[in-house]
C-alpha cells in the first residue's frame, strides 16, 4: 500500500512540535539547526545522557554553548531542577557561572570532588585552595567547568578524578578527554563480547568483571544515571 508523504514526515513533525511547546523557556534562543546537518555531538550527548536531559535540550545546549562549557549547564539544570535554557539566557546576558550559581541558589560546595591526599595537578590548584581554605575570592568561569566536567566524566566513565587532573594538566581539553574513554569503553565493550563468547564456547559460565578489576575506579555510578544529587 502506498503511504502519504504524511505518513513519513509525521515523526519530524512531533519533533519539532516538542521544540515548539518549549517556545516560551526559550525565547531568544537560537534554533536554526538542521537535523540533518551532522547531527549531534557525542560529548554533548553524554552529559546529557548523564543528567537525563530530553534530545531536545542537548541540541540547543549543543547550538549555544562551547563543549566543554556544555556539562555546566545540564549541572546546574539539574541542580536547581531548572531549564537549561534559563542558565543559557543568563550566559547570554553575561553572567557569569558564579554569578548564576547565586542566582539559582546553590551552595558553592555543589562542586567540590572529593580527592582525599595527594597532589592536585594543573589547573585545579587555585578551586581546591578555595575550598581547604575558604578563601573569599570566588571561584573563576575556569574554576567551574573544570570542577564540573572532574566530576562528570569520572563519574559518567568510571575513571579516578586524578587521571583527569593529569590530562587536564598535559592540556587537554575536556571534549578530547571524553572522547578519549568514549572510543576505550567501545572497545573495552567490544573485547569483552568476543571474550565471553571465547569462554561459552569453552568453558561454561560467564562471571565477567566490574570496572574496578579492570583499573578502572569503584564509583556506582551507572552511564546515564546522573547521581549528583
Amino acid at each position: 500500500m502506498k503511504k502519504s508523504v504524511f505518513y513519513y514526515s509525521f515523526p519530524l513533525f512531533l519533533f519539532i512540535g516538542s521544540l515548539l511547546a518549549a517556545a516560551p523557556a526559550m525565547a531568544g534562543i537560537n534554533l536554526g539547526f538542521s537535523i540533518g546537518d551532522g547531527g549531534l555531538n557525542d560529548f554533548y550527548l553524554s552529559a546529557g545522557n548523564y543528567y537525563r536531559a530530553p534530545q531536545r535540550e542537548v541540541v540547543v545546549v549543543q547550538r549555544e554553548v562551547p563543549e566543554d562549557d556544555g556539562p555546566v549547564v545540564f549541572f546546574l539544570a539539574h541542580r536547581a531542577h531548572c531549564s537549561p535554557y534559563r542558565i543559557i539566557r543568563m550566559r547570554r546576558m553575561g553572567y557569569s557561572w558564579w554569578r548564576i550559581t547565586m542566582a539559582l541558589r546553590l551552595n558553592p560546595d555543589i562542586y567540590y570532588v572529593p580527592m582525599g591526599r595527594g597532589r592536585i595537578y594543573g589547573p585545579y590548584g587555585r578551586a581546591y585552595g578555595y575550598y581547604r581554605h575558604r578563601d573569599p575570592r570566588y571561584l573563576t568561569d575556569p574554576d567551574i567547568v573544570n570542577m564540573v566536567n572532574l566530576r562528570f566524566i569520572s563519574s559518567y566513565y568510571h575513571v579516578p578524578p586524578r587521571e583527569i587532573m593529569e590530562r587536564r594538566a598535559r592540556g587537554e581539553d575536556f571534549a578530547s578527554i571524553g572522547r578519549y574513554y568514549a572510543v576505550r569503553d567501545r572497545r573495552d565493550r567490544r573485547d569483552d563480547g568476543r571474550d565471553r563468547e571465547r569462554h561459552d564456547h569453552g568453558h561454561g559460565d560467564w562471571h565477567g568483571h566490574d570496572g574496578w578489576e579492570h583499573g578502572r575506579g569503584h564509583w556506582d555510578h551507572g552511564h546515564g544515571r546522573g547521581d549528583d544529587d
